[in-house]
């Protein structure tokens, strides 16, 4: 966040631009462009980190093209325990997000 907040303004996730075009004045003229970025970013990033870890995945997972929630898709993606409902992930995630959005001034 560190690194980012002089460029962007610590645009994380296309929810946190939302939430600025939406309550500070961030142009929206701008929201689809840094949008595309994030998730290009994204893919990006877990296409390296994959390539990184390939062999070592194949090793936990017992094969090349095995790939199991409870082994190794953990380590790009969250899931939701069998805990939890919609409505409390719902709000997990509005929590999270309200505290990136928050700044202090």
């Amino acid at each position: 966040m560190w690194l980012s907040a002089g460029i962007s303004g610590g645009h994380l996730n296309p929810a946190i631009t939302i939430a600025f075009a939406t309550f500070r004045g961030f142009p929206w003229r701008k929201v689809p462009a840094y949008i595309f970025a994030q998730l290009m970013g994204a893919l990006c990033g877990s296409g390296i980190a994959y390539a990184n870890y390939i062999h070592a995945i194949d090793l936990v997972e017992g094969g090349r093209h095995i790939r199991t929630v409870p082994g190794t898709a953990g380590l790009f993606s969250t899931y939701a325990m069998d805990y939890m409902t919609d409505v409390s992930a719902f709000f997990d995630e509005v929590c999270c997000s309200t505290s990136q959005a928050c700044k202090r001034r």
